[in-house]
């Protein structure tokens, strides 16, 4: 395999501004959505504990439960959160900011390496006219969320110089770097999220296993004498509800599967690179390739969608 040594690497910024705009606006409402969902749920283990609490030998004195009132006040804190993510648009900024990003970059990857909708015996007018028309088109069927983009990359090129450099290099060499920097890393990305996925599943799996059991013990030690004071079995119960919610909104046995699948086309696909060395066949062997990462990709948002 010839080597191309000057290309080093392939940093977001060498590709369009809006993929860093789109890119930068999914990750923002990715960390905001999570952030209000964690809060939400751990102040449903906090209220447990309150609860709990409120339930010890101190609970039929006379005056303030302020245990229970400070559960109360919680709850009350819990169900704005609630509502802030029921009507937030942070879940949907998310995927369609995301599905911008992903859709770019594979239009990014087509008109470097040579694939069609961009073929080599375009000129270069018509190339740049249909490399922007086509991510004009992009944001077209998301201008939804056109006013989440961020502003700070806007002065950044919709086609960057590393972007023509790449293209005008023979076919060998964006074989080369079609295979090392795209192919590679996707495949190298997916192989390491399954592999993520499939251990953050077993972990919180068997917290929930534990907490049920601690729950079950829990109220076993408060029923039989001499009683435990305080009843932890709600709070148990509540931890393991919320690893629970926690495990569906992570989806880590779906991703963990996908992402396999993915890693294991991908590497079907790469073994079909190396002796590449007409334009037409690279052409034929990206759109390949791009197509199997867009379905990796489409059957994401569809299972969070669900």
């Amino acid at each position: 395999m010839i080597q191309t040594k000057y290309i080093k690497s392939i940093k977001n910024t060498d590709f369009p501004a809006l993929f860093n705009a789109a890119d930068q606006a999914s990750l923002s409402a990715q960390k905001k959505y999570l952030l209000l969902v964690k809060s939400d749920l751990a102040i449903l283990v906090v209220s447990a504990i309150m609860s709990s609490w409120s339930q010890g030998p101190d609970s039929n004195s006379q005056g303030l439960d302020y245990l229970a009132i400070l559960g109360a006040f919680l709850a009350t804190v819990g169900v704005f959160i609630t509502a802030e993510l029921s009507s937030s648009k942070l879940e949907r900024i998310w995927f369609s900011a995301r599905a911008v990003a992903e859709s770019i970059k594979s239009l990014s990857w087509r008109y470097m390496i040579g694939s069609e909708p961009f073929a080599s015996f375009l000129n270069d007018q018509e190339l740049d006219e249909t490399f922007i028309e086509e991510i004009n088109k992009v944001l077209r069927q998301k201008q939804d969320i056109a006013s989440e983009l961020s502003t700070d990359v806007s002065t950044m090129p919709q086609i960057s110089e590393k972007m023509r450099e790449i293209r005008a290099l023979s076919v060998s060499e964006r074989r080369n770097i079609y295979l090392e920097h795209r192919i590679k890393k996707q495949r190298n990305w997916y192989s390491t999220k399954a592999t993520y996925n499939r251990k953050a599943r077993n972990k919180w799996f068997n917290a929930i296993i534990v907490c049920q059991a601690l729950s079950i013990i829990a109220a076993i030690l408060h029923a039989i004498p001499p009683k435990l004071p305080v009843n932890g079995t709600g709070f148990f119960a509540g931890l393991a509800t919320a690893f629970l919610s926690w495990l569906q909104i992570k989806r880590h046995q779906d991703l963990s599967q996908s992402y396999a699948l993915a890693a294991q086309e991908l590497g079907f696909i790469e073994s079909l690179g190396d002796h590449i060395t007409l334009d037409e066949k690279l052409s034929n062997f990206v759109a390949q390739a791009e197509k199997a990462i867009s379905r990796e990709h489409t059957l994401w948002i569809v299972k969070r969608n669900d």
